[in-house]
């Protein structure tokens, strides 16, 4: 039997608060194997008892990343995390603002993207599995 964790299907999310949330339950929930991170350790926590993820370290075969942080901080978080990927990953991100990300990023597995999704709830206590479900994701 195979643990949730060999799946071939791995995504990891960095930052873990409504929309990143909401990814990784919505993708936990079509059956990927998900992994997380977030600054704040309760976060991680929090999202671990949830089950919106299974650990919070990525592993190598990773096949996409989906950088949920606030604008300013996706150029960083994005080299990051394409450091540790293989070839066969895509990275994307969520932010709002796409020309300064996109200009800021020169490396073929980059998407930038942005959920024309939300709510008015906040953190990850506020996601959704369902909350970019049928949502246009701009890319």
């Amino acid at each position: 039997m195979t643990s949730r964790t060999e799946g071939t299907l791995h995504a990891h999310v960095v930052g873990l608060g409504l929309v990143g949330g909401s990814i990784a339950l919505g993708l936990h929930a079509a059956g990927w194997t998900l992994t997380g991170e977030d600054v704040d350790a309760e976060t991680e926590r929090l999202a671990l008892d949830l089950g919106a993820i299974d650990a919070t370290v990525r592993p190598e075969r990773t096949t996409l990343v989906v950088a949920a942080v606030p604008s300013a901080d996706v150029p960083s978080v994005v080299r990051a995390q394409l450091a540790g990927v293989g070839p066969h990953c895509v990275v994307t991100d969520v932010a709002g603002v796409k020309a300064p990300v996109v200009d800021a990023i020169e490396d073929p597995r980059f998407v930038g993207g942005h959920p024309m999704a939300g709510s008015e709830q906040s953190g990850l206590r506020g996601a959704r599995a369902d909350l970019v479900v049928g949502a246009t994701w701009v890319l």
